[in-house]
């Protein structure tokens, strides 16, 4: 749909992509301990071995370059209480107690390796620029060139996990237009299955004006599920009712879908078919407040000068609720109205609390 996006993918645990899969299964498990054969096809590591490539005991680990790294004195993977040492891109740049350990305590991994690298699809509309009669965001911020290059969260003071954090794109990326340009960067998160405050992962991207979130790579163990989680800077964050299970294939989850279940209640706000991000969480505390200590409305006329509230404030602001590249806080288009609306227009004391756990 659109061309492809070159952030940074770092992976959990670093590991890299197999070309093929590991033998599914084997009596004595993929990274034996003691004396057992690992057996494993060409694509990991060689097509099958008499000693084992990875052995207990004291042997040394021995894998080809596409998996680890040529050749090791000590061993990849040791035996005993040896330390499994092996480079960033394929598991991690150090290990005190061993990636797999032999000895009687068997090395085992799942049927589909370890960890690996795999992409997710998200689709997510904004409240903010959206514009219904086109049933597309509108892309106020990056035609302005406020759309910075890295990625904002981890200024904004969001904890990243898992590799996530400091994405960037390219003022080329950010130069197309159409329905394929870039409206802002959102937030994804991998959340423990049964405790959903946990966040696994994070992920960093742009969203783009169909609602596409540019590609997603997260290195996750096939077959366990997670909820994910979508966040932005001043619109209410959404989740997934249940957690997704990751089998290889890649999911694809549409948010903006009315068939995509949330969790919580009234999670997305609904414009006709669509469902959306609820728009004007401007303090970032996962509410939509108009009036009180803590309010979202009063950082917008702060913001704008205080005294006077004709004022209007160009730039990439948080208090920019309809992501038009100019804070307002009165007059045609202005972002207070929006935050009233959300909360009840009617009802200015109620507060609209952020579904995610």
């Amino acid at each position: 749909m659109h061309s492809a996006f070159p952030i940074r993918t770092a992976l959990l645990s670093g590991c890299m992509v197999l070309a093929a899969e590991p033998v599914l299964a084997q009596s004595n498990a993929i990274f034996s301990g003691g004396a057992g054969d690992g057996f494993a096809t060409l694509e990991f590591s060689q097509s099958s071995s008499t000693v084992g490539i990875f052995n207990g005991g004291n042997g040394d680990g021995y894998a080809s370059l596409e998996f680890a790294q040529p050749s090791s004195s000590v061993g990849i993977f040791n035996g005993g209480n040896a330390d499994g040492f092996a480079s960033l891109e394929f598991a991690q740049s150090s290990s005190t107690i061993g990636i797999f350990n032999g000895g009687v305590a068997d090395g085992w991994a799942s049927s589909e390796g370890s960890n690996i690298p795999i992409n997710l699809e998200v689709y997510l509309f904004l409240e903010g620029p959206f514009d219904p009669g086109q049933l597309l965001m509108r892309d106020d911020l990056r035609s302005a060139g406020l759309v910075p290059l890295t990625e904002p969260y981890t200024a904004l003071g969001y904890p990243q996990a898992a590799g996530g954090g400091g994405e960037t794109t390219t003022p080329a990326f950010l130069a197309q237009s159409g329905n394929d340009a870039a409206v802002d960067w959102v937030r994804v998160e991998l959340r423990d299955a049964t405790d959903p405050t946990v966040v696994v992962a994070t992920r960093q991207a742009l969203v783009l004006r169909d609602g596409t979130v540019s590609p997603l790579t997260f290195g996750v163990n096939i077959g366990v599920s997670y909820y994910v989680a979508v966040r932005h800077r001043n619109h209410l964050g959404c989740m997934t009712a249940a957690p997704v299970l990751f089998t290889g294939a890649v999911p694809s989850i549409g948010f903006l879908n009315a068939f995509t279940s949330t969790y919580g209640t009234d999670a997305r706000k609904v414009v006709g078919t669509e469902r959306l991000l609820w728009a004007g969480d401007v303090n970032r505390d996962r509410s939509i407040k108009y009036t009180g200590i803590g309010n979202d409305r009063d950082p917008i006329l702060v913001k704008v000068g205080g005294t006077t509230p004709n004022n209007t404030v160009p730039g990439y602001w948080g208090e920019d609720v309809n992501l038009d590249g100019t804070v307002k806080y009165t007059g045609a288009n202005n972002d207070r109205d929006r935050i009233l609306v959300n909360v009840g227009g009617t009802t200015p004391n109620h507060v609209r609390s952020e579904q995610v756990p």
